[in-house]
């Protein structure tokens, strides 16, 4: 058996001293001290992301934008109406129904938090406060259309548990419209 020579290199990846034989330099994993220097190295070479000049770019590049801007409430505003309604990439053709809106609204929202202060953020037969709902006496398909939709004294705040014994909880709210 023939022996090579050993030579002292340097690794590739952490530039530690490295005894190679000579006829072994040629093999890629030989010029790195062990397999893990080998796998960094690789990692950096294939996802240039890895790179720490890359990391370091990528890292000023954020700070050189100034994002203050976005917080100015006119253009929020502005931002908002540029991207609702039809100017939306996702617009197709209004197909969010009356019903969904108007549960969906500020007005909806505002008469939800009414409620839920008024009746001291507690369920109204169990004195619990979690999982609260806000549920309309009246059910919400028979007055979706009027004005007490919106009003306070039509409204109730319930735990889920006991605003699923009502009758005024889901499906069951339809047999109000007869």
């Amino acid at each position: 058996m023939k022996k090579y020579p050993k030579f002292l290199t340097k690794c590739k990846n952490c530039d530690k001293d490295v005894f190679a034989k000579n006829s072994s330099f040629d093999k890629p994993n030989r010029q790195f001290c062990d397999k893990s220097c080998f796998r960094s190295y690789k990692n950096k070479i294939d996802n240039p992301s890895k790179r720490d000049e890359v990391k370091i770019k990528i890292s000023e590049g954020g700070k050189k934008r100034n994002l203050e801007y976005l917080k100015n409430p006119e253009t929020i505003l502005k931002r908002s109406k540029t991207i609702s309604g039809e100017n939306h990439h996702n617009w197709q053709g209004g197909k969010t129904s009356y019903l969904r809106k108007m549960r969906n609204s500020q007005e909806m929202k505002e008469w939800k938090k009414k409620v839920l202060k008024r009746d001291n953020y507690k369920c109204i037969f169990c004195k619990s406060r979690e999982k609260l709902n806000v549920d309309h006496i009246i059910p919400f398909c028979i007055v979706y259309n009027t004005e007490k939709v919106f009003d306070i004294s039509n409204g109730r705040t319930l735990c889920l548990k006991c605003h699923i014994k009502t009758d005024t909880f889901g499906v069951k709210a339809n047999k109000h419209k007869k």
